[in-house]
């Protein structure tokens, strides 16, 4: 959230504790943009995505987790 926005965006997830949590943005060609890496603690945990140095348009946010992989578009105006 907020989705859309003009480059700051926040992710609040909860991931068990000590499990790896990986979180790639993507942009409209494919290529790899941002990376991020955290470790669960078994609460809810909020996270910033900083996308103001990139582009407007559309990027994926690709969240994996042990056994699981979700996908949510980002709209950067």
């Amino acid at each position: 959230y907020p989705n859309p926005s003009h480059g700051l965006f926040s992710l609040v997830y909860q991931v068990n504790s000590n499990e790896q949590m990986n979180v790639r943005v993507i942009d409209a060609k494919g290529s790899l943009v941002r990376e991020y890496n955290r470790t669960g603690n078994g609460f809810p945990q909020k996270m910033n995505i900083d996308l103001f140095g990139n582009a407007n348009g559309i990027y994926l946010l690709q969240v994996n987790t042990v056994g699981q992989k979700q996908m949510f578009k980002l709209y950067k105006q």
